[in-house]
């Protein structure tokens, strides 16, 4: 892919001296990203919201447990039936939640295929102006410009530039270190 522009300034990026770098993503990577875009949703809901919800959640619940309880002691001739319903209401949360977890490990097998565009090799060019990013495998090139990303997130292990709310290119920190890593953070503004 051919490069534009002439050297940059000193101490910025050098255009002419770009390096494709590969690198091959694995489920965690995924599961790490998941987990960014948890922290941005909870970071745009309005001050106390998350606090007060869990508080009216937890307030509801206790209301209903006090609630079955003394149902059960004033129910004499139907506790059988009250304790019946009880068990069931317990069991129907706990089949919620492994549900739930479930539904997690089923999108990490069987969403996120081994040949798919995710988890192949892809070869990421970092340039003045934007970066290219394609799969190895062939399946696929996309080319963006810096202005196409809103920000960017990251945690020990990776980068995650956001083009949208809950769609990002995931980087591996290891592979751009160094200037590559500048270029992007120059570029990118934190979200």
């Amino acid at each position: 892919m051919p490069l534009r522009g002439a050297c940059c300034a000193p101490g910025s990026f050098d255009v002419r001296a770009h390096v494709a770098h590969t690198f091959t993503l694995t489920r965690s990577d995924f599961s790490s990203f998941q987990k960014e875009v948890g922290k941005l949703i909870r970071k745009r809901l309005p001050r106390g919201w998350g606090f007060l919800l869990q508080v009216f959640v937890w307030l509801f619940i206790g209301l209903a447990v006090s609630t079955y309880f003394r149902l059960y002691e004033n129910a004499f001739e139907y506790r059988r039936s009250v304790a019946l319903t009880g068990g069931l209401i317990v069991a129907a949360a706990a089949a919620f939640a492994f549900g739930q977890a479930l539904s997690a490990r089923a999108v990490q097998r069987h969403l996120l295929l081994e040949n798919g565009s995710l988890l192949s090799p892809q070869t990421l060019t970092l340039e003045e102006d934007g970066l290219a990013l394609s799969t190895s495998n062939g399946l696929g090139a996309s080319r963006f410009g810096w202005a196409a990303f809103i920000g960017r997130t990251e945690d020990a292990r990776n980068l995650y530039l956001f083009l949208d709310a809950s769609y990002a290119l995931i980087i591996p920190k290891s592979v751009v270190a160094g200037a590559g890593e500048d270029l992007i953070r120059r570029h990118v503004g934190e979200l």
